[in-house]
């Protein structure tokens, strides 16, 4: 599958940073609540309703209630016990919007764990996730687990790795503001402990003082661990050669934890284009399972194994049973959640085989001890995709989400995670829990029920500019006595079909007190007037000069002065598209 563009990680990164989930506050202000059937309750709620998508059915599943036993135990002691959840997927992760947005949801809902596993992934040239950017110097080489190596490097739960024998390399991971909580502070750097494995310098921008780490340490650890004086948002490591025998450095990750207690960590690991033969290539996944023991992996991938292939049945469930075998020897108390593929195309033709996966993927979930998120049905089915895409919840290859759709894919997830959990709590961890069979839930929780918008087949008729897509920073504006959706774009300078698209609005109807959500690159708002700052006139497109902002990209800005990208790629002499808050671009 191909990539996801760069642009769409910058987008999902303001939207995540600043568009609420939910109404309600999820933070809990008492630790014991959280296992709390009366809580949990309160924080299901879809944000809108939508025909094709099955409500009624999300839920995960389990035959038999030590499947997901485990994890719901860890998670009525999360007050006070971190919980570990391990994601494994593809492109759908690796650039970690869905399972950002649920990470984000999980950790408000239950206490802040860790950000999780990072890596540097501009040393094994490929992109890092919405929250943060990956540099590199030096030489280095690298495996991923979709490559069709003779010798590939030993891999992780990564499922990447990166080795140089350059004494003078080095990578830096920049995470945005807003993303490193102050209680951040534990760094895991996971990496091959041998006597011929350069030391490590850090620097982590928290402290002037260099931090030394020796990497040929032999305890049973596969990582060394760094406890910051406090939180920082960028980490710089480089290789310090001491010693004449040490030859190279290998990495396979780092982990960010918090150094308090509780909450969930939530490890998101995905790598573009990989299937289930891919996992099977990490040969130190097992150990570093055994160390990381997390008290849930969700194995969420597969498509790539017949996406442009064959369906073949024997080879998939093969697979699949040895990655189910390779997780519980290594850590036999995990709860495991086996998922399956969204409907997806290829070369305009629907992929049938989707529906064949989902039927797999259930059989053998059920029959290995494992619970069953069954996401396939739950999104809508066959030919569904055709829906998302018409309301531009999908992307065209009609194979990846845009960020609208990965966060409503992150929303029926969350509520699946706490719709069962609930169910567990009510019959006590004594009972199944099969949708085939039993259809536990009275009524659906909609924020926004009396708006029937989404909800009419007639919407996904509708097209929409591409300009109506939200680009830059999410404000927040509460709507006064005489607005209108007029006053509102001309105030912010932009359009009502952009406003009426962004808040799902009937008719360009707003009533006193609605929050409506803007997206705008060139707005400086103050907290109390709500107004653009002079400084929105400076970047205006009637300008020569135009000053780039957080979530700028070339061909946005190209769009915006009805010019193209590598015009203005000429114009400022420019040799390559990246481009930082403050950068003066000259345009016609």
């Amino acid at each position: 599958m191909k990539q996801i563009n760069i642009v769409l990680l910058m987008m999902a990164f303001f939207l995540m940073a600043f568009t609420p989930f939910k109404n309600n506050t999820a933070l809990p202000i008492n630790k014991d609540s959280l296992s709390q059937l009366t809580y949990i309750e309160k924080q299901k709620a879809y944000t809108h309703e939508f025909p094709f998508i099955q409500y009624n059915k999300n839920y995960i599943e389990w035959n038999n209630p030590t499947s997901i036993s485990h994890f719901f135990k860890q998670l009525q002691q999360v007050g006070s016990k971190r919980v570990k959840i391990l994601h494994i997927g593809d492109s759908h992760l690796q650039a970690d919007i869905f399972t950002g947005r649920l990470r984000n949801k999980l950790q408000e809902t239950f206490g802040y764990g860790g950000r999780g596993m990072v890596f540097p992934y501009k040393a094994a040239k490929t992109h890092a996730a919405y929250d943060y950017r990956t540099f590199c110097e030096g030489k280095w080489e690298y495996s991923r687990n979709v490559m069709q190596e003779e010798k590939p490097l030993d891999m992780g739960i990564s499922g990447v790795t990166i080795r140089t024998y350059d004494s003078t390399a080095s990578f830096k991971i920049v995470f945005h503001q807003g993303t490193i909580r102050s209680d951040f502070k534990t760094i895991k750097i996971y990496l091959k402990k041998c006597p011929e494995s350069f030391q490590l310098k850090m620097k982590s921008y928290s402290t002037d003082i260099p931090i030394y780490l020796e990497t040929d340490t032999f305890n049973s650890k596969p990582y060394v661990q760094i406890n910051l004086p406090s939180a920082c948002d960028t980490i710089e490591v480089f290789v310090n050669k001491t010693d004449s025998t040490q030859r190279y450095f290998e990495c396979y990750g780092l982990l960010i934890e918090s150094d308090e207690a509780g909450g969930i960590l939530y490890n998101s690991v995905g790598i573009n284009g990989a299937g289930y033969k891919s996992i099977l290539r990490q040969s130190l996944m097992g150990s570093q399972l055994a160390e990381l023991k997390p008290d849930l992996v969700i194995i969420d991938l597969g498509a790539n194994d017949f996406y442009r292939k064959t369906f073949n049945t024997p080879e998939l469930e093969d697979n699949l049973k040895k990655i189910i075998k390779t997780i519980k020897d290594a850590s036999p108390e995990t709860s495991i959640i086996v998922t399956n593929s969204q409907d997806i195309y290829y070369r305009k033709k629907e992929i049938t085989s989707c529906k064949a996966f989902s039927e797999l993927t259930r059989k053998i979930a059920l029959e290995n001890d494992c619970a069953f998120y069954d996401y396939y049905a739950i999104s809508g089915g066959q030919f569904s995709m055709l829906k998302w895409l018409k309301i531009h919840f999908a992307k065209r290859d009609k194979v990846h989400l845009t960020f609208e759709g990965y966060y409503l894919k992150a929303e029926l997830w969350y509520n699946a995670l706490l719709n069962s959990y609930s169910e567990y709590l009510k019959a006590k961890g004594a009972s199944s829990l099969l949708t085939e069979t039993r259809m536990p839930i009275d009524s659906i929780p909609f924020l926004n029920k009396e708006d029937k918008t989404i909800s009419n087949e007639n919407t996904f008729e509708k097209k929409e500019e591409p300009s109506s897509n939200p680009v830059g920073t999410n404000t927040v504006y509460v709507v006064k006595k005489g607005d209108t959706p007029s006053s509102i774009a001309e105030k912010f300078a932009i359009t009502v079909k952009q406003i009426s698209k962004w808040n799902h609005l009937k008719k360009n109807k707003i009533k006193i007190g609605q929050k409506l959500n803007l997206f705008t690159n060139e707005l400086n708002v103050n907290s109390t007037t709500k107004t653009p700052s002079p400084k929105t006139k400076a970047t205006s497109p009637s300008k020569n000069v135009y000053s780039v902002v957080s979530g700028d990209n070339l061909s946005g800005i190209a769009k915006k002065f009805s010019t193209t990208a590598e015009a203005l790629r000429k114009l400022n002499k420019l040799k390559d598209d990246k481009l930082h808050p403050g950068d003066k671009l000259k345009v016609k």
